[in-house]
């Protein structure tokens, strides 16, 4: 998971230089998202699992997370960022969401080798993500609603082949395909 996330950390502050953003500003978007994507996943995971924890457990991010509950505190993490500095969003997101593929094939690939076996999808559909994405980086794409789309499409689909399956799990893929439609729609309108 650290190296994933030093990758998409170092490739979003490459990124935002390649398509004439600041990459400092990038660099703290960046850190911001991480920060609140480990501990707003760690977070959701405790409340879905229904136990009482002591408060330790709460603080220590490493004692379990859920997949898009560290998706929604990046997105809570990145817009705070963005408010507190006065910038407009359209940019460091896109340019994040095309940094991401490539740090989620090393994320889930720990998972897919601790015997999480559905993560194999999850590796495949990042590997196809990352292609498409390095040869289209030269273009004005609509990468995060590509990426949004795509993986709450992906996720739905996942939902119905677990063993353990959660209404949050189902809703939050729900909720990652209609951010997506949302931000196509108001990325076109620009």
């Amino acid at each position: 998971m650290a190296a994933g996330a030093l990758l998409g950390h170092f490739l979003l502050t490459w990124r935002a230089g390649q398509v004439g953003l600041d990459p400092r500003r990038a660099a703290g978007f960046s850190a911001s998202m991480l920060v609140s994507a480990v501990f707003v996943g760690h977070w959701a995971f405790l409340l879905m699992q229904g136990k009482s924890v002591s408060w330790e457990v709460w603080l220590f991010p490493f004692a379990g997370a859920m997949t898009l509950g560290c998706l929604a505190g990046a997105l809570l993490g990145g817009g705070a960022y963005l408010l507190r500095y006065r910038m407009g969003a359209l940019g460091l997101f896109e340019a994040g969401a095309w940094t991401f593929p490539f740090a989620w094939i090393l994320v889930r690939m720990g998972c897919w080798w601790n015997g999480e076996e559905l993560v194999r999808w999850e590796v495949g559909w990042a590997v196809i993500l990352a292609v498409l994405f390095w040869f289209g980086r030269r273009e004005r794409w609509p990468f995060a609603a590509a990426l949004l789309v795509s993986y709450g499409t992906l996720r739905m689909k996942l939902h119905d082949w677990r063993t353990v399956q959660h209404a949050t799990d189902w809703w939050g893929a729900v909720a990652t395909l209609v951010a997506g439609v949302v931000w196509w729609l108001i990325g076109r309108s620009r």
